[in-house]
């Protein structure tokens, strides 16, 4: 009873995380609150003693755990605001939640079924609310708990989207199907379908630059990996016929996501190319420790080009964490090209797609990312079959 009181807690947690619930008004406050006290329920409801296995997951969320606490120094060296120090980067703590999945007895497969439908989900209440937007009914919207989580956003053209505090979540559903497609044969199938569905919901719905380069570079990387494999005379001509769809489609709804995402005439774009001259001129190898202000910018402790802001941060120490998520998309893509016939070999790289998504938006270290994260890799670790003295309670199904 006990272990199964711990899994219902577990799915309310991940759904409320990965839905960005927690998240108010910018603010992760009731995030980690709400982890700790997840944190403390679990410890009462688990009935086995907590194991702390040394594999490579846990030493990679170890590590930055680790450079958060270097940040912490550096910034108490440099005489940060010690409020702005604490809550600069936080997010990196969340990575120790990987130490309560690796104890909970819930297998990895349930969990990434129970994802995908929180995909799936996403995908039908993201055009029902772009509807009520239109339909000049937001205030219904706002008075609801979980759907109050979604923000609206406005871009130069006036053109008004919907967006998640986890837009990436879309994603998990968009490549599985696209998986079926490409690597299982199943052109003209369902899965045909909801591949263009979500298109149109990412293209028209959850129109930003930000989510257009996701897609972009999400879409190339499954291509690539597909192409890595054996491919037959159809799945080349599949690829090119998607090719071509794909760049009408964009031509027609006259969408350029890489102008979007880098180009100089957007007002938001001319901001972030003044923070990466800033960033670049006062770079230091120590980095200036967290908390520390961009006061020359008119700006508190953050900007928007977060990769810039964690070299100015951490300095060299930086790089530690670029290589981290590097790693962690080679091991997403060398499950793909491995060929396994699963689908689910997809959900490592989409729920890695908010490292595309953060170029320009400051989601790097948001709850949701993190869990994203830290399930990525248990994922990635579980499907290679890379488990120590049994501390991953997970079969794969």
């Amino acid at each position: 009873m006990r272990i199964e009181l711990s899994k219902v807690i577990s799915y309310i947690y991940f759904f409320c995380v990965l839905w960005g619930v927690f998240v108010s008004n910018g603010s992760q406050d009731i995030l980690y609150i709400a982890t700790v006290f997840f944190f403390l329920l679990i410890i009462f409801t688990h009935e086995k003693r907590f194991v702390w296995a040394q594999n490579t997951t846990e030493k990679i969320c170890l590590f930055m755990i680790f450079i958060w606490i270097y940040g912490v120094l550096i910034g108490i060296i440099s005489g940060n605001n010690i409020t702005y120090i604490f809550r600069n980067f936080a997010g990196l703590v969340l990575f120790s939640v990987v130490y309560l999945l690796s104890n909970m007895p819930i297998d990895i497969h349930h969990i990434c079924k129970f994802v995908l439908q929180c995909s799936f989900l996403q995908s039908l209440i993201i055009p029902t609310l772009y509807l009520f937007l239109h339909m000049n009914m937001w205030g219904i919207v706002e008075s609801i708990p979980i759907l109050s989580s979604c923000e609206l956003n406005l871009d130069d053209t006036g053109y008004i989207s919907i967006l998640m505090n986890n837009a990436s979540l879309i994603f998990v559903g968009y490549l599985y199907c696209l998986y079926k497609i490409l690597f299982l044969g199943k052109i003209f199938s369902k899965y045909l379908f909801y591949v263009i569905y979500d298109l149109l919901v990412i293209l028209l719905c959850v129109r930003t630059g930000g989510m257009e380069f996701e897609l972009l570079m999400l879409t190339a990387l499954m291509i690539f990996a597909f192409l890595g494999n054996k491919m037959n005379q159809k799945g080349f001509g599949l690829c090119i016929i998607g090719v071509l769809i794909g760049s009408t489609a964009m031509v027609l709804l006259n969408i350029n996501p890489i102008y979007i995402i880098f180009g100089k005439f957007d007002s938001g774009n001319q901001t972030r190319f003044v923070q990466i001259d800033y960033v670049i001129k006062n770079f230091m190898v120590s980095g200036h420790g967290l908390g520390s202000e961009y006061t020359v910018l008119g700006k508190g402790y953050a900007i928007e080009v977060i990769y810039l802001d964690l070299m100015y941060k951490l300095g060299l120490f930086s790089v530690g964490i670029f290589g981290v998520y590097a790693y962690m998309l080679l091991e997403a893509m060398k499950l793909l090209k491995t060929r396994s016939g699963n689908a689910y070999d997809s959900m490592p790289l989409a729920m890695l797609g908010f490292i595309f998504f953060a170029f320009g938006n400051p989601v790097l270290f948001s709850g949701s990312s993190v869990l994203s994260c830290v399930l990525a890799l248990i994922m990635i670790e579980d499907y290679r079959g890379k488990r120590c003295n049994n501390a991953y309670l997970i079969n794969r199904n």
